[in-house]
């Protein structure tokens, strides 16, 4: 049941902010990774901040990227855009421009303005095989994610059945710094 997903995200996030409840680590990872499990791209992503950045879980960036990587599936642009500074940065994954670029590529498509920035700013340290090779991956990525999406609607809506603007929190930051490539 999509809505009962969706209040386990807010019940997670109100848990983790101490807002309207006390504020309780142990609730808000449980009621997030229940989201989670049942496929809530905005919950995969706060949960993947979390493991990521070690704020209100332990610090795991391998949790991070797998999250990640699920909620960017599902169009999380926020998701995305994270993909690519991990894979710019080599966190938690090993460092590769050009799926950093595809990454940045598929946010910036999606509407985020420090992706568009970051593939900007990346995009002349690349050759002109390396940025047909990110196009060829970014066309692979949209033609897999095809093959997934008919499943992913039946189960949830078209929007996900979260009922929630996608990219979630379209927040200009990112790693407590603006999320342009090569400033930190």
């Amino acid at each position: 049941f999509a809505l009962g997903y969706f209040l386990a995200r807010r019940l997670g996030l109100a848990y983790r902010d101490g807002k309207m409840v006390p504020r309780d680590q142990a609730a808000s990872l449980a009621w997030l990774d229940m989201a989670v499990k049942h496929g809530n791209p905005y919950a995969q992503y706060e949960l993947a901040v979390m493991s990521r950045d070690g704020t209100g879980a332990p610090q795991d960036l391998a949790r991070a990227l797998e999250l990640f990587t699920q909620a960017a599936e599902r169009d999380h642009v926020g998701a995305q855009a994270a993909l690519g500074q991990m894979y710019y940065r080599g966190q938690g994954v090993k460092q590769d421009s050009l799926t950093a670029s595809m990454w940045f590529a598929l946010a910036a498509e999606g509407g985020d303005k420090a992706s568009q920035l970051s593939r900007t700013i990346l995009a002349p340290t690349l050759s002109e095989q390396q940025l047909r090779q990110v196009d060829e991956l970014k066309t692979h990525w949209k033609a897999e994610r095809l093959h997934k999406l008919p499943s992913a609607q039946a189960e949830n809506g078209k929007d996900g059945g979260h009922g929630e603007a996608k990219g979630g929190h379209g927040e200009a930051k990112m790693f407590g710094a603006p999320a342009i490539v090569g400033v930190e």
